[in-house]
């Protein structure tokens, strides 16, 4: 039962780096994302602030 646990750990370890640097990467990147949504929906009836709220909660 310990092999397969440790096995386990090593196979899932990758995907989490991977998820990890994909996180970190786009996270400069938010504000941008987050005015231009905003921008882009100007005309809609969403309030602003739900758009920004819905873009942080995306990440």
């Amino acid at each position: 039962m310990n092999h397969f646990k440790t096995a386990f750990f090593f196979l899932r370890l990758p995907v989490a780096i991977s998820l990890l640097g994909h996180g970190l990467v786009r996270l400069p990147k938010l504000a941008g994302f987050s005015s231009w949504m905003v921008t882009t929906m100007d005309k809609s009836a969403i309030p602003p602030a739900l758009i920004v709220l819905s873009v942080i909660s995306y990440r």
